[in-house]
């Protein structure tokens, strides 16, 4: 499977952000102050663009989309000249 690039990046980036904004909302409806919501959804954020950016490393440094070698056509192996025993 051959991805654009940066895709899984970009669709982790926009997760990582959903995430982080529910974490926030449910720290401050938890009863946490509105600063430490906000640096717990920034830390959510950092961690999962983190791992968005990883694993679109690990996809393009494999050898997806690369072609197998061509098959090379056999050749009949060389046989020695024949010689006449007298």
């Amino acid at each position: 499977m051959i991805f654009r690039p940066y895709l899984i990046a970009r669709y982790g980036v926009i997760a990582a952000a959903a995430m982080a904004a529910m974490s926030a909302f449910w720290a401050y409806s938890a009863g946490y102050s509105l600063d430490a919501a906000l640096m717990r959804s920034v830390f959510v954020f950092v961690i999962f663009v983190a791992l968005a950016f990883g694993a679109e490393a690990v996809l393009i440094s494999g050898p997806v989309g690369t072609r197998p070698p061509a098959p090379q056509p056999h050749s009949e192996p060389a046989t020695p000249p024949e010689t006449e025993d007298e």
